[in-house]
């Protein structure tokens, strides 16, 4: 987060302390309300991984676009469970519906990056 400054930097650490505290109260409970939080949290991580992606260039904006798909991939994870067991509300197909679109959005942007193929990425990832 420290490659982004400002209100973006704000945003990003705002919505991770989100998520920490829905992971814990999730971790103790396999309640769908509990469940449905963290994924909510883990889709407002990544709209914020996706708006800091847009503000940035070249590899902090391919790692920032990575970092949102693995949050969306890890709330459809969750969604889709909860379908699966037939616990998932209104506002949860919505928010399934979403999230899918949100992913498949984050792969156009990844594919159509132009980052050289021996880049190095922040945190040492090629």
């Amino acid at each position: 987060m420290e490659m982004f400054g400002g209100p973006v930097a704000e945003r990003l650490e705002a919505a991770g302390r989100a998520v920490e505290l829905n992971r814990r109260a999730a971790a103790g409970h396999s309640a769908g309300a509990d469940q449905f939080g963290l994924a909510l949290s883990l889709q407002c991580e990544g709209d914020a991984f996706r708006s800091a992606a847009r503000f940035s260039k070249g590899a902090e904006s391919v790692a920032a676009y990575q970092r949102s798909r693995d949050l969306y991939q890890e709330s459809l994870g969750i969604l889709r469970s909860l379908q699966n067991s037939d616990r998932l509300s209104a506002a949860g197909k919505a928010l399934l519906f979403t999230v899918g679109n949100d992913l498949a959005d984050n792969g156009e942007r990844l594919r159509s990056s132009t980052l050289p193929a021996n880049s190095v990425m922040p945190g040492g990832a090629r």
